[in-house]
């Protein structure tokens, strides 16, 4: 009887899981790092200046 009550529980919470990974999917509310996805220009970033900086404060130490 036990045994049945976790897998129900443990049911319960994967579906609920599940539904949020899904409707984030369809609408995300936060940056997922794929710009492709949302079209946002505010998430690219200029790798090659931030090598750089990290370069330049290795080199400060």
């Amino acid at each position: 009887m036990g045994n049945l009550i976790v897998i129900g529980i443990l049911s319960i919470i994967v579906f609920l899981v599940v539904r949020s990974m899904w409707e984030q999917r369809k609408d995300p509310k936060q940056c997922t790092g794929d710009c492709s996805s949302c079209g946002s220009t505010g998430c690219h970033h200029d790798w090659e200046a931030i090598r750089k900086e990290i370069k330049l404060k290795e080199q400060m130490k």
